[in-house]
């Protein structure tokens, strides 16, 4: 496997302390109360009727309707996309990095969809009563009362937090040991500060083929109608086709943190495939054209890297 050709080698990586000058680690937890639940009683039912195995069958039910909890599900789905979207990979521990350049922006996302979330919360909590009711008739034998938190409790099953860390640098690591010890410790650190910023890098150019891949094979796979009644165009493509790769072109910036020259000019040719909208792309077959050559040109100069 080639490495991408900007990565140099672990020794020559950008320090920490500079990758710290311009990013930091972002963290994001949300949970709330699944409305959901393993009914065993049933389950064991289900699976007796059936002459099957006590574990072939699992019956879940609903404890609300789902409506109730609808708008608290896509506003977390909402924020989790902006926090990946606006973020790079960093470690197991579930922080990415985000720099600098991005923070506003991620930042005034994210608070203004906390807000929607304590507001969707707290309308479900002043209606909690009201659908455990629902549920009664709902479940009829299936209800158990015992399924349900209590009104009391329920606003504490949701939480929306965000967390925002410096980034680590080797020499920040002061302890008291044997010296060949701790240098040994230090280097470690650093060997996993380099890789995982060139997992950084990578998630932007895997973003990058897989918005511009998408491009080339819609573009190529359009067949406008020939005008003919009764004849349709085939492969059909949507706005957003174009739209995607605008919205990376505005984020590459902010994501490109170990200041990478093949990824600054990859965002400037990916400027090119934006220059005609989706309507003018259907319409004109050599903008077309020219514009899937482009994206497949894109393609073929960093294929080789993420083979």
């Amino acid at each position: 496997m080639n490495a991408l050709p900007s990565f140099r080698p672990a020794t020559e990586t950008a320090a920490p302390s500079a990758i710290g000058q311009k990013a930091m680690l972002a963290g994001l937890s949300i949970t709330m109360w699944a409305g959901r639940k393993l009914d065993k009683k049933v389950t064991a039912e289900v699976n007796h009727a059936h002459g099957a195995k006590p574990d072939a069958a699992r019956v879940t039910k609903s404890l609300v309707s789902k409506n109730a909890l609808a708008d608290i599900l896509r506003i977390s789905n909402a924020a989790r996309a902006v926090h990946y979207a606006r973020t790079l990979p960093w470690a197991d521990s579930g922080a990415r990095i985000l720099s600098n350049a991005g923070f506003a922006a991620y930042a005034d996302e994210l608070r203004k969809l906390e807000y929607e979330f304590s507001d969707a919360v707290d309308a479900f909590v002043s209606g909690y009563a009201d659908y455990v009711d629902a549920a009664r008739l709902e479940l009829n034998g299936m209800f158990r009362e015992d399924d349900y938190p209590a009104a009391s409790s329920i606003r504490a099953r949701f939480r929306f937090e965000r967390s925002i860390w410096p980034m680590p640098s080797a020499a920040d690591f002061r302890v008291d040991m044997i010296e060949g010890e701790a240098d040994r410790i230090r280097a470690d650190i650093q060997r996993q500060f380099d890789a995982a910023m060139r997992t950084a890098t990578r998630d932007v150019f895997e973003r990058v083929q897989e918005t511009v891949g998408h491009m080339v094979e819609k573009l190529r796979a359009f067949v406008p109608h020939s005008g003919q009644k009764g004849d349709k165009a085939e492969g059909v493509f949507r706005d957003s086709l174009v739209e995607n790769v605008r919205d990376l072109v505005k984020l590459m910036p902010s994501l490109n943190v170990t200041g990478d020259a093949m990824l600054d000019g990859i965002a400037k040719r990916m400027e090119t495939l934006c220059r005609f909208d989706a309507d003018d792309l259907r319409r004109d077959k050599q903008a077309r054209q020219d514009t899937a050559d482009a994206a497949a040109g894109i393609l073929a100069d960093i294929s080789d890297f993420l083979s």
